[in-house]
């Protein structure tokens, strides 16, 4: 029940810094910005003795909160479809297959 409560109010924090952080970058959401504000709530979950995040959902989530659309930015440039016909990655990509 404590475990659950500390996580409850750890996620509170987060979020609240989360909010002022967006507020003070006046909404700033490029890809850098998004992994700086990932990378200290990560350093902040682990010294607060975090568990791992090797779950995709359990990521997805981390970065929702802490760092919104960091993970869909991520994942789409995985995922892209047209990876491999674009003009300029195309011959590369098709290089090494």
């Amino acid at each position: 029940m404590e475990d659950q409560q500390q996580k409850e109010e750890l996620n509170n924090d987060l979020k609240e810094e989360n909010i002022m952080l967006q507020k003070k970058l006046n909404g700033d959401t490029t890809f850098s910005t998004l992994v700086q504000q990932f990378h200290k709530a990560l350093v902040q979950h682990y010294s607060k003795g975090g568990k791992h995040l090797y779950d995709p959902d359990e990521m997805e989530k981390f970065c929702y909160v802490n760092a919104p659309g960091l993970f869909e930015d991520i994942f789409i440039a995985i995922y892209n479809e047209e990876k491999d016909t674009h003009p300029t990655r195309g011959p590369i990509y098709r290089e090494y297959e």
